[in-house]
């Protein structure tokens, strides 16, 4: 019982944008930031420019014979991108569901946290302590921790 209550909360802080994201925990006030995870959507950009760079397929008018390029609904990188933020998503929840973290911050890229909104489960939202629309993916530990302080204990 008394370890339950000295026990420390653990936060997690997510930086994420539609193709990189880590994962970190805040250590404590004073001590920084320690890297968990470091992924990547595998050949994200690259995938995205050879998909979109075919040309559109075609559909044919039964009246006259015209043809008209056929438009794609979700844009390609957008699909892709989803998809990542979904992945991220998923992860969080295995974690969640193995008590590894307390608190959650997300730290993302606009488009990216708009995604983490729309598509995170209730559950996993309630964890969430602060978000910050930044793309911070590229930026040192440090950084990140200057820009979540008000967050987590960092």
């Amino acid at each position: 019982m008394q370890e339950d209550i000295m026990r420390r909360e653990t936060t997690w802080v997510v930086v994420a944008d539609g193709a990189r994201a880590r994962i970190l925990e805040a250590l404590g006030v004073g001590a920084g930031l320690r890297q968990i995870e470091n992924g990547t959507m595998a050949g994200s950009r690259d995938l995205a420019s050879e998909i979109g760079s075919d040309r559109p397929g075609r559909s044919y008018e039964s009246v006259g014979g015209q043809h008209h390029a056929v438009e794609p609904h979700t844009p390609v990188r957008e699909s892709l991108e989803r998809a990542f933020i979904e992945a991220v998503i998923d992860r969080l929840v295995e974690a969640k569901k193995a008590g590894q973290f307390d608190r959650l911050v997300f730290v993302a890229a606009p488009h990216a946290l708009g995604a983490f909104r729309a598509l995170a489960p209730e559950a996993l939202q309630q964890k969430v302590v602060g978000t910050l629309d930044k793309d911070l993916t590229r930026e040192p530990n440090e950084a990140i921790a200057e820009a979540v302080r008000a967050f987590a204990p960092v």
